[in-house]
């Protein structure tokens, strides 16, 4: 629920801003409720989640990479199994059989479930 939401962000960003007002703002803002947002609690919850633990020290370090001269690229995957997609959404490591043109092969097939979507992208 929107309380418990709130509860859960306010103590994490509380320590990730380290005091930093703005920053607390802004991620309540982006992940707390609001006449913008349309995702459940559980939703907010999750993509908070994804920006923290996969997100956020992706974009870090590869800035860090760029900042020392060398070159960096980052992709966001979201394209999202038809069987379970609603359930997971795009999970770390889905993107795997789509970059070696794998979807036809193993337990990838099952995730694609030869959707045409995904031989598409694929190819």
């Amino acid at each position: 629920d929107e309380r418990t939401l709130a509860k859960r962000l306010e103590g994490i960003v509380a320590v990730a801003a380290r005091g930093n007002p703005t920053a607390r703002d802004l991620a309540l803002e982006i992940y707390g409720a609001g006449p913008h947002t349309q995702a459940t609690p559980t939703q907010r919850w999750v993509q908070f989640q994804s920006d923290w633990i996969f997100h956020r020290p992706a974009d870090e370090l590869a800035r860090a990479q760029v900042a020392a001269g060398g070159r960096c690229y980052l992709y966001l995957f979201r394209w999202t199994p038809p069987m379970v997609g609603a359930w997971t959404g795009a999970f770390h490591g889905l993107e795997i059989p789509f970059v070696f043109g794998t979807v036809r092969d193993g337990i990838a097939r099952y995730l694609t479930a030869f959707d045409r979507s995904a031989i598409e992208l694929s190819d």
